[in-house]
C-alpha cells in the first residue's frame, strides 16, 4: 500500500479508517508526528473520534500540541478516551 502524500489525507482518513492510517504510518512514519494548518495531528483526530488503537500506538511516541497548545487529551469526546490518553502520557 504507498503511503498517503498529506498528513490531511490521513487526518480524513482517520475517522472511519484508523487502521488503515496506522498502516500507512507503518509505510511513512515521518507523517505521525504532522500537523495541519491548524496544529491538529493524527493524535488529536484519534482522542476526538474516540480510536483507542490508533491514540495507543501515536500516544506510544509522540505528545503534540496544536496551535492553542492544547494536547490530545483537550480534545477527548469519553471518559474512556481520557484516561487511556492519561494512562500512556
Amino acid at each position: 500500500m504507498p503511503p498517503l502524500a498529506t498528513i490531511d489525507a490521513l487526518l480524513n482518513l482517520a475517522a472511519d479508517a484508523p487502521a488503515a492510517v496506522i498502516s500507512h504510518l507503518r509505510s511513512d512514519p515521518t507523517l505521525a508526528s504532522a500537523q495541519d494548518s491548524h496544529g491538529h495531528s493524527l493524535l488529536h483526530a484519534a482522542a476526538s473520534y474516540a480510536h483507542l488503537d490508533l491514540a495507543r500506538t501515536l500516544l506510544n511516541e509522540f505528545h503534540l500540541l496544536d496551535e492553542d497548545g492544547e494536547t490530545a487529551l483537550f480534545n477527548a469526546e469519553t471518559a474512556e478516551v481520557a484516561t487511556v490518553h492519561a494512562s500512556w502520557v
